[in-house]
């Protein structure tokens, strides 16, 4: 497995305190001056770009920070002695690191809570008025560019299962729903019977993922190898993630061979307009055998001039409309059978 680094994001914290939105390097809330908090977590905002300066990368780089164990101030994992208090750090803990970098929602833009303009999701202030976008900043649609106002979020989902609803409720009006009643009368009965002729020929597979059946004779195989790289988000513990891409070599064995099958040769059919169908008695020759039997059932139904099809599920259902005979038939609005009981 081959394993390299794509690069570092910049992630950000919310004040415990005043709920203010931070840059992840912050030590202390650039709203209203509390330290952070040894146990706050960084967040990576959707829309956050791999940062390209050289200093800041040489930050990401340096690992988790280093907690005080005098005074609790976070401090750069390179500080020998603690910026606040000036303690040595050698005792210091370090603050968690290695874990999947959590991610705010895709594809959302802050409001701002003062002017209501449109802000990026990884703005910890506001470009409009300069407010600090903090933990009330309403998550709404994309961002709106600078100068213009941010439009009503759509409310897609709810929309979506309207039309849901009202397609199913169309689809069960013009089909399944009866609109009217008729009776009439059986004017025609019509069957149609096929019978398959199987014959017995080797038939040739190619590219098979699934190992061949014991009984496939003519077999080779080819391995075809390809990449596969997936990307992991990793926090870093010091304000900033890392973007990790692991890529492995994924084999694929594709199996060629030859089976003897029955395969179907030749299809024979008869029709007649009673109610005793009849099938075919195909000549059959060496390495042949009858193979597949189907029959196709139709009705057909008259009064005042109309006529409707029925198609009728098995034989014995198919025998019961005997010519002449007279049916209750519910009919959809599109003028398709429902239903069809006795009169």
């Amino acid at each position: 497995m081959i394993r390299r680094s794509k690069g570092f994001k910049r992630m950000i914290w919310i004040c415990l305190s005043c709920g203010a939105r931070n840059p992840g390097p912050e030590a202390t809330c650039t709203s209203c001056g509390v330290p952070q908090p040894p146990n706050v977590e960084f967040i990576l905002p959707d829309e956050a770009d791999f940062i390209t300066e050289e200093e800041e990368i040489a930050r990401a780089r340096l690992g988790p920070d280093l907690i005080c164990p005098y005074c609790g101030a976070r401090n750069r994992a390179d500080n020998e002695s603690c910026h606040q208090c000036t303690a040595p750090l050698d005792e210091a803990a370090r603050r968690k690191a290695g874990a999947i970098a959590r991610k705010e929602a895709p594809a959302t833009a802050l409001t701002c809570p003062s002017c209501g303009a449109g802000n990026p999701t990884t703005a910890t202030s506001c470009f409009q008025c300069g407010a600090p976008l903090g933990a009330q900043a309403q998550a709404g649609g994309q961002a709106s560019p600078p100068g213009k106002k941010p439009g009503r979020a759509r409310k897609v989902l709810p929309v979506l299962l309207l039309v849901l609803l009202a397609c199913s409720g169309l689809f069960y009006a013009l089909f399944l729903r009866p609109a009217r009643v008729v009776t009439a009368q059986v004017s025609e009965v019509y069957w149609q019977t096929t019978v398959a002729v199987e014959e017995m020929q080797a038939v040739r597979y190619t590219d098979q993922t699934n190992s061949p059946p014991s009984e496939a004779y003519n077999v080779s195989s080819r391995t075809e190898t390809t990449r596969v790289c997936e990307e992991t988000t990793v926090d870093r513990g010091n304000g900033y993630a890392e973007v990790i891409e692991e890529c492995y070599d994924e084999a694929q064995t594709y199996y060629s061979y030859t089976l003897d099958e029955w395969v179907t040769v030749d299809t024979y059919s008869l029709e007649g307009r009673t109610l005793q169908p009849e099938y075919a008695q195909p000549p059959i020759q060496a390495g042949q055998r009858l193979g597949r039997q189907d029959v196709r059932f139709q009705v057909t139904f008259s009064a005042e001039g109309e006529s409707w099809t029925y198609t009728p599920n098995s034989l014995a259902e198919f025998q019961r409309y005997r010519p002449g005979s007279r049916w209750q038939l519910q009919l959809n609005a599109l003028g398709g059978i429902v239903s069809v009981s006795s009169p």
